[in-house]
């Protein structure tokens, strides 16, 4: 344990700036793709629900399996 302890130091030591970029780089990607897939449901919904005047636990609800489910 101390030795993978001690190699990740290492490594992020080494290459800290790298690891850093991939990984803003990362959740920027994740962040784009969500807004580009997701988005236009949202606003359909959110569209939709103002229409009927639809309870506020039904878009809870959805929005919430929808992110649990993407994660």
């Amino acid at each position: 344990m101390e030795f993978l302890l001690s190699h990740c130091q290492a490594v992020i030591g080494d290459h800290g700036g790298l690891l850093l970029t991939l990984f803003l780089g990362g959740l920027m990607g994740s962040a784009t793709h969500c807004v580009g897939m997701c988005g236009p449901f949202v606003v359909a919904q959110t569209a939709s629900l103002r229409r009927h005047r639809r309870c506020l636990h039904v878009c809870v609800a959805s929005r919430s399996c929808r992110i649990t489910s993407a994660a």
